[in-house]
């Protein structure tokens, strides 16, 4: 399965010297990094019904037994998941950005 940050990556890549389909992609990782920071959102609320159902089925146990089934569960794989999709789509808007801003510099430097 190709992550979202592969997928723009290649994009990338394809068209590193063309200005309008750069800042086409840049346009998409701003879609996509809204798109993942409302599943995030979604996500928090998730993680924070998983806590009190494992509370409520371990009762009271030490910290570290809580953190371990919480690891485990997908609602915790999930919200870390977004939020290491979010800072590698930063990252990699941050690096387009300034492929941009260079390609825009050398257009006005040739006229």
């Amino acid at each position: 399965m190709e992550t979202i940050l592969s997928k723009r990556t290649k994009q990338i890549q394809k068209s590193y010297d063309n200005l309008p389909l750069l800042e086409d992609v840049y346009c998409k990782i701003g879609y996509d990094f809204a798109v993942i920071s409302d599943s995030l959102i979604e996500s928090l609320t998730d993680n924070r019904n998983k806590k009190r159902e494992i509370k409520a089925d371990l009762g009271d146990v030490s910290m570290a037994v809580f953190n371990r089934e919480y690891e485990l569960s997908d609602e915790y794989i999930i919200l870390k998941s977004c939020k290491y999709e979010l800072k590698g789509l930063e990252k990699l808007m941050t690096g387009l950005r300034i492929r941009i801003e260079s390609l825009k510099a050398q257009l006005k430097g040739e006229y």
